[in-house]
């Protein structure tokens, strides 16, 4: 580029004069050098050494263009890579571990394979989620399935990052790792959440918080538990104060027909109260009885649900 055509983009692009300018000796020597120290690579002991050595070699394919290879051994075990990773159409030939890296910026895999063990223990993608459509995985494959080692879900990057979980899923369908597949439909569903109405928002939270969008066990104990304690309360205390049943009577009681209420269909209601008391409970005992069957229910599906799923 000559000199007025170098100023008249500097003007365009609002740079200062000289921004343009061809790099003096020095800064091409300042360059250079640090090139040749991140190209650096450890020394290994001796040849077999693997671990310590990275080759990457070139291939061409059938439409003679140059394909990168990263063939033997490659390590890349608790490096932290702060930019893009765009290693697209790159064939991994042999072995590669990731272990423990962390990816702070947008990670492309897309398109060709890992033709031997994969690696991805440990590793934390906090940037974005890495893109691996069109890529073919070994089946001694290891891929984190903690939310710990995946990025945050916020509405500007959910509808991209549920692409990218859509394909880590069906990815792992493919390899027969259900608990895998689980937890990327899973981050699936929680990208679902910005999408759609103020509704929508709440209905996916709430499968999320009481279910773990219906991979949990604990939690719909931990809120049956919960429903039979606060029915129970309040069930006691009226069976003592409305009904005129003794202290202890009316614990034992308000306990039974709580849990009555919450499995109906297990015939406890006879149990604990006679037909007349059944009869004459106040109207608002019964909604509130009708309340916590239905809760009772809704709780008792996503138990059954986890229990499925695990």
């Amino acid at each position: 580029m000559d000199q007025a055509a170098r100023t008249e983009l500097e003007e365009k692009l609002k740079l200062e004069p000289g921004d343009l300018d061809p790099l003096i000796q020095e800064e091409r020597g300042e360059i250079a050098a640090a090139f040749r120290d991140r190209l650096a690579m450890p020394e290994a002991a001796d040849d077999s050494d693997l671990a310590a050595v990275t080759r990457l070699l070139m291939k061409a394919d059938e439409s003679g263009a140059e394909l990168p290879v990263a063939e033997s051994f490659i390590d890349l075990r608790d490096i932290h890579f702060s930019n893009t990773v765009v290693l697209e159409k790159w064939i991994f030939s042999g072995p590669a571990f990731f272990s423990s890296a962390t990816f702070s910026g947008v990670v492309d895999f897309s398109n060709e394979g890992f033709g031997g063990t994969t690696s991805f223990a440990g590793v934390r993608f906090t940037g974005a989620v890495p893109k691996f459509y069109g890529r073919e995985f070994h089946q001694d494959t290891d891929i984190p399935i903690s939310p710990g080692n995946w990025p945050d879900i916020n509405a500007k990057g959910a509808g991209e990052a549920k692409r990218a979980y859509t394909r880590l899923r069906q990815v792992m369908n493919g390899l027969h790792k259900p608990d895998a597949e689980a937890f990327f439909g899973r981050q699936e569903l929680r990208c679902d959440a910005f999408d759609g109405g103020q509704l929508n928002r709440w209905m996916n939270w709430g499968y999320g918080f009481v279910s773990e969008y219906g991979h949990s066990v604990g939690r719909p104990i931990a809120g049956l538990a919960v429903l039979i304690a606060v029915f129970w309360g309040i069930l006691g205390s009226y069976l003592k104060h409305g009904k005129e049943v003794e202290g202890v009577a009316a614990i034992w009681q308000g306990l039974g027909l709580s849990i009555a209420n919450t499995f109906p269909y297990l015939g406890f209601h006879r149990r604990y109260l006679d037909d007349v008391e059944l009869d004459h409970l106040d109207g608002w005992v019964e909604w509130l009885g009708g309340v916590q069957t239905v809760l009772g229910g809704v709780l008792l599906f996503f138990l059954l649900l986890g229990l499925r799923n695990r």
